[in-house]
């Protein structure tokens, strides 16, 4: 998963390794092929890890459109890195 930071300069990139399962709520219209910025999930609410079971974390993301996004998990790793364009900012 590659996030953006909250001042666009940074991208991380979240791998998660011997995933068990992956779940996506959205609630409300999904477009298929969405344009613009920020569409659809919106700004990264807040996130926690837990566990999930023996071996096991789980993840979970809530995004400011109400989505969710829930990785379990045995293993992960991250990186960042500059973002290209990193000082665009929104209007």
């Amino acid at each position: 998963m590659f996030v953006l930071s909250d001042s666009f300069d940074r991208l991380y990139e979240l791998e998660y390794k011997q995933v068990t399962r992956v779940e996506l709520n959205f609630p409300g219209k999904l477009e298929l092929f969405p344009v613009g910025m920020f569409p659809n999930f919106g700004d990264w609410g807040y996130d926690e890890i837990t566990l999930a079971g023996k071996k096991l974390f789980r993840h979970e993301v809530l995004f400011a459109s109400g989505a969710t996004i829930a990785v379990e998990f045995q293993d992960f790793t991250f990186s960042r890195r500059p973002a290209e364009n990193g000082k665009q900012r929104r209007s």
